[in-house]
């Protein structure tokens, strides 16, 4: 897991997005980054502002 948390970091720094098989996004601190697989747990911890969907990819389901 830290391994794929670092790709996706180098990713973000470098302006790309690789979605994951689910296509699911994390925000934090107000930026997105892929999630691979958080289920259920990611909706607790999504702040508000970052529950939206963002503009052609999928956001977790409701």
């Amino acid at each position: 897991m830290q391994s794929l948390i670092g790709t996706q970091l180098n990713n973000r720094l470098f302006g790309q997005l690789v979605p994951d098989t689910k296509r699911h996004f994390l925000c934090i601190g107000g930026s997105w980054l892929l999630a691979q697989d958080l289920g259920a747990n990611a909706q607790r911890i999504l702040p508000a502002r970052c529950s939206q969907s963002k503009p052609g990819f999928s956001n977790f389901p409701a």
